[in-house]
């Protein structure tokens, strides 16, 4: 069996959710919320798990400290691919954000309580702003899902650990 380190799972995790992500979007026209999250996040939460499971199986006697460690490697590099991978598509893709603004633009004027000025200029705000906020959300949820799912992997793994080298009475 090769022996691939977290570090390298977590970039094939990465990868892997990169292709989903460009998948639904260049082949299936579909946005790139909806959707192609939840099977990215599906494909995430396996890519994790791959890397506790083969970490926790490899090193029998590991304690909570070293799965979570192995799956902290494995989300870290996972979720750089990732921001990495958006912040390329919507820079290449600025209609990703004009369309955005066109919506809000018009629920604010159905909305009645701003004038067109306001509107334009709350445009011109959102259009300096998307780029930082679309890659710090990605961020967000990138880190608490694969914190969390170490976590609860950790804790898992490390009690059948436990389990495994208590000696039956």
């Amino acid at each position: 069996m090769i022996n691939i380190s977290e570090r390298n799972k977590g970039l094939i995790t990465g990868l892997l959710v990169c292709f989903v992500y460009f998948f639904f979007f260049y082949i299936r026209k579909a946005p790139l919320q909806g959707t192609a999250d939840y099977v990215s996040f599906a494909v995430y939460i396996a890519g994790i798990a791959w890397s506790l499971l083969t970490f926790s199986n490899a090193n029998a006697g590991a304690g909570f400290k070293e799965i979570f460690n192995a799956g902290f490697r494995c989300f870290i590099m996972a979720t750089l691919l990732i921001v990495i991978f958006m912040a390329i598509i919507n820079i290449i893709h600025p209609e990703l954000r004009e369309n955005i603004i066109r919506e809000n633009n018009l629920l604010l004027l159905q909305e009645g309580s701003r004038t067109p000025a306001e509107i334009e200029e709350n445009a011109g705000k959102f259009r300096s702003l998307y780029l930082p906020f679309v890659l710090i959300g990605t961020v967000l949820k990138y880190l608490v899902l694969g914190a969390v799912v170490s976590l609860a992997g950790a804790a898992l793994l490390s009690q059948n650990n436990r389990r495994r080298q208590t000696p039956y009475a």
